[in-house]
């Protein structure tokens, strides 16, 4: 008989094996010096007349920010420069490498009750706000009860 100590991190190794299987690069950290598009964070809230998505994108510049809408669903592209030159990156030793920099998007599905010709978008200091107005079918309305 033979007894295998057990590693919380070979635990952990498993559950990333297996998530890597199911779901491909979604779930895969990203090393330093991987090519490939980032995921951009956002947030996603709904208030009784609009649904609100924020965005923090620092580094970005208002004119590399692209918001389309197609199909249901929002999609908000960036791209992030790095603040170094290729030519003066060469130049450095890197020690650590935590700020990254190139392309990042994020797709949020849109609920059929907003309507986004009426979407209002702002940039500021790295923070893109959208602000999706309900559809007045959407938005909540009182019934009055009658006497009968």
């Amino acid at each position: 008989m033979t007894v295998t100590r057990w590693s919380p991190y070979s635990s952990r190794a498993m559950v990333q094996s297996a998530m890597e299987r199911c779901y491909g690069e979604a779930v895969r950290p990203r090393r330093y010096g991987e090519v490939g598009r980032h995921v951009l964070p956002v947030d996603v809230y709904e208030t009784s007349q609009e649904l609100v998505i924020k965005a923090h994108i620092p580094g970005a510049e208002q004119d590399e920010v692209s918001i389309t809408t197609e199909h249901g669903q929002l999609t908000i592209q960036a791209h992030i420069a790095s603040g170094f030159e290729e030519a003066e990156a060469k130049e450095y030793r890197w020690h650590h490498h935590g700020v990254w920099s190139g392309d990042v998007a994020r797709t949020v599905a849109l609920p059929t009750t907003v309507d986004p010709d009426k979407a209002r978008a702002l940039f500021k200091n790295g923070v893109l706000t959208l602000s999706i107005p309900k559809s007045e079918a959407a938005k909540p309305r009182s019934i009055p009860i009658s006497e009968s």
